[in-house]
């Protein structure tokens, strides 16, 4: 019987058949209890709501302009543009107190949810080496296990904590951006949209290289 028969997670030319890719954050899902679960479901409104505070911002920062242009060409008073720059100050200010307080939310809890979904995890991986027979502790480097427990767990908790709020930030920053500028201007929206197909391949093209 060769090697690969007698180890069927390993593919015939050599590679490790675990699985890859998203379908490792389902595998890693299954670690997760009920209050981790509760927690993740937090980070993700916290981070859908972070994410759209920047098209926001960008929104305000609009109307600040706009404001200035009227108030130079002389279509506003001085009056009217202090009352309209104080009340989209006070947007601004809010926006920063939420942007605040909803990082904390969203990176204590999934900071929290990955950190015990890895417990699991390195307790799953303990109960398996403790079931090996002597000969695979001895076919290994002193420290080994403990070190590769240590490291990718490590990397676990980084991926399905940070990484993946960054990723669904960026996506809740993608679609609030094209709603803000199909409400504001959805004819220019259109036009610049037309570019989108060329900076995906470009972009592509060079990080292929």
């Amino acid at each position: 019987m060769s090697q690969n028969e007698k180890n069927p997670g390993v593919k015939a030319d050599g590679r490790d058949g675990a699985p890859s890719g998203f379908k490792s954050y389902l595998r890693i899902s299954n670690y997760a209890d009920r209050t981790s679960w509760l927690l993740y479901a937090v980070s993700f409104i916290a981070t859908l709501a972070f994410g759209t505070t920047l098209p926001l911002m960008d929104l305000v920062f609009g109307k600040f302009v706009t404001t200035f242009n009227n108030f130079a060409i002389g279509a506003v008073g001085p009056d009217e543009y202090k009352d309209q720059v104080s009340h989209y100050t006070l947007y601004y200010v809010y926006l920063f107190i939420a942007k605040f307080f909803l990082v904390y939310i969203h990176s204590l809890a999934a900071s929290v949810g990955a950190i015990r979904a890895t417990k699991a995890l390195r307790v799953h991986f303990l109960q398996s080496l403790l079931r090996q027979d002597v000969s695979f502790f001895e076919s290994k480097e002193t420290g080994s296990p403990a070190a590769k427990v240590t490291m990718n767990g490590n990397l676990v908790t980084n991926g399905i904590s940070e990484k993946l709020s960054d990723f669904v930030q960026s996506c809740a920053t993608f679609i609030a951006a094209f709603v803000v500028a199909f409400s504001v201007q959805w004819k220019l929206t259109l036009i610049t949209k037309c570019v989108v197909p060329v900076i995906v391949v470009v972009t592509g093209a060079c990080m292929g290289q």
